[in-house]
């Protein structure tokens, strides 16, 4: 799945998790999120890893205060 070339691509996914709604990629890769359960199963790990991560982030920095 992370063949860029490919429709469910992490890079893709990416977008929609970073992107702008007006962007023509951000609403290609919207488009096929729709329909694609892989993709769909895909996004909620990369969000819970980006969420964990700036969880994590967060937490060292109070710690360090």
């Amino acid at each position: 799945m992370n063949n860029a070339t490919s429709p469910c691509s992490d890079d893709r996914i990416k977008t929609l998790l970073q992107g702008e709604e007006c962007d023509e990629a951000f609403r290609s890769a919207a488009k096929h999120l729709d329909s694609c359960t892989t993709c769909q199963l895909r996004i909620a790990e990369l969000a819970a890893d980006e969420c964990d991560w700036m969880g994590c982030q967060a937490g060292a920095a109070v710690g360090r205060s």
